[in-house]
């Protein structure tokens, strides 16, 4: 390590060990020392053939970093002068005495920022990602063949089409997903109706900022999914807790309400997290609600491809025919969250809107990712790896709850839907669901505690257990629950 000394006593120091630049060494050592004050303003520096000579390095290493200040403003270059501080380099000093509460105060947010903040916050952000429990089988994603579709659209996209995009997105994708539905949701939808989103989590952010004022309430399953929770509290929305039993959302429960609901937020084809499906008279009911009260419905369909008993059901949104549903869906977990590609199926009403809003919030989805889906679902490659995954997750299902079974059956009882990624597990005794979770993290089992997915205080306790990635299931049940019984002895829960 080389240093020098400098007329103002400053030593500066570079370490010849490490990856950084010998001229960035420099430049970043002078810079600091001018807003730190130990180099005022005026003073002068050591030629770049002295300084050179005193490091050990080049004069064009010097030249570099001393460039680099002088365009940034920290040193004036004088030609016959040198180098000297800038003279219009002026840092503000420091008070004799700082109180600590003072650099410890809270940065300033704007209403609507606190509630943005305090809504992610209050979830959590396990909770709200969950990315175990929603992730799918990511050891089955079809690298090879992506990757070869992936590099096929690069070499066929237009000039035009490696420029900006519509807000709507990707037209052929469009058109593909518009077939898919038709076929797989019974949905009668154009091209024109959906809009390429990036995850069904920015489709519930674009739909509480368009569609809820602040205070306005949103009917929401209790227990429900995290992430619609935080969506809507961000938008300023009171959330109405409405029960959900064997049979999905109560619709009967719904209380009366001076000021109707603006909004309901449901997941028919597979409640999250509880499982149930909603049956056709509710779903009628709630149809119906909507149009009485003038609200809008969002149906968040995020892993109905993944049914075991039959194939996926109708949509919700395929009863409407007033124009109050609109539809999310998400590619997430049938191929990978990575890609970071979903959409929305909007009422004609709402259409323009929200494609304007979606492009003026981030413009557009990638645009080679959705070329590549869009010839992916062209070449039926989709269609083949969700009736593959059907049949791996069936399999991973089954020796799940043949786990569960043999090594838990006195610690918790297990539902199993009809559809999804993950089983419901509630505790026959009295344990911390919470502690339970992150015990059986520990041990590898991909868990959530259930009660977290509660708005109110009756929460039942339990995990919600991934067995998409679960590759052993009897070894990394048995461990997990033994642990969880360890720590619920040790702790008193039991």
């Amino acid at each position: 390590m080389a240093k020098t000394a400098w007329e103002s006593d400053l030593s500066l120091h570079i370490d010849r060990s490490g990856g950084e630049p010998l001229s960035r060494q420099i430049y970043a050592a002078v810079a600091r020392a001018v807003l730190d004050g130990d180099l005022l303003p005026g003073s002068r520096l050591p030629s770049a053939r002295r300084l050179s000579g005193d490091l050990g390095v080049a004069r064009n290493t010097v030249n570099i970093a001393y460039d680099q200040l002088s365009a940034e403003g920290y040193i004036e270059r004088i030609v016959g002068s040198g180098s000297r501080v800038s003279n219009a380099v002026h840092v503000p000093s420091a008070p004799a005495t700082v109180r600590p509460s003072a650099r410890q105060r809270r940065p300033h947010l704007s209403k609507r920022g606190v509630r943005i903040a305090d809504a992610a916050l209050a979830v959590g952000r396990d909770e709200l990602g969950a990315p175990s429990i929603g992730a799918p089988a990511l050891d089955e994603f079809p690298r090879r063949l992506w990757r070869r579709v992936l590099a096929q659209q690069l070499e066929h996209l237009s000039i035009a089409e490696l420029g900006y995009g519509t807000g709507n997105g990707y037209a052929p994708l469009r058109a593909h997903v518009a077939e898919y539905l038709a076929r797989t949701r019974h949905m009668g939808v154009t091209a024109s109706q959906i809009i390429i989103v990036a995850g069904a989590q920015q489709a519930l952010d674009l739909s509480a900022r368009l569609l809820i004022d602040r205070e306005d309430r949103v009917l929401f399953e209790e227990p429900g999914y995290p992430g619609a929770r935080a969506a809507f509290l961000a938008a300023g929305a009171r959330l109405v807790p409405v029960r959900v039993d064997d049979e999905g959302m109560d619709i009967a429960s719904i209380p009366r309400m001076k000021r109707p609901a603006r909004l309901a937020y449901t997941t028919p084809a597979h409640q999250f997290p509880l499982g149930p499906t909603l049956g056709l008279s509710r779903r009628l009911a709630l149809l119906e609600w909507a149009e009485s009260a003038n609200a809008w419905i969002v149906e968040d369909d995020y892993d109905g491809e993944f049914r075991y008993a039959g194939n996926p059901l109708s949509a919700l949104s395929s009863l409407d025919r007033s124009g109050r549903v609109i539809y999310v869906g998400t590619f997430s977990k049938i191929l990978s969250p990575a890609l970071r590609i979903g959409f929305m199926v909007l009422p004609e009403a709402l259409r323009a809107r929200v494609e304007a809003v979606r492009g003026y919030v981030d413009r557009h989805s990638a645009l080679l990712e959705q070329a590549a889906l869009a010839a992916f679902m062209s070449e039926g490659h989709l269609a083949r790896h969700i009736v593959k995954m059907r049949a791996i997750y069936s399999v991973r299902r089954a020796a799940a709850l043949r786990a569960f079974r043999m090594h838990a059956s006195d610690l918790v009882d297990v539902t199993v839907p009809e559809t999804g990624l993950y089983v419901v597990a509630r505790f026959r005794v009295g344990v911390d669901d919470r502690v339970a979770a992150r015990v059986a993290r520990e041990r590898g089992l991909a868990a959530m505690p259930l009660s977290s997915y509660y708005i109110g205080g009756s929460a039942a306790s339990g995990l919600l257990v991934s067995f998409a990635n679960l590759r052993d299931a009897p070894g990394v049940v048995r461990s997990a629950m033994n642990a969880i019984r360890k720590a619920a002895s040790s702790l008193a829960l039991v």
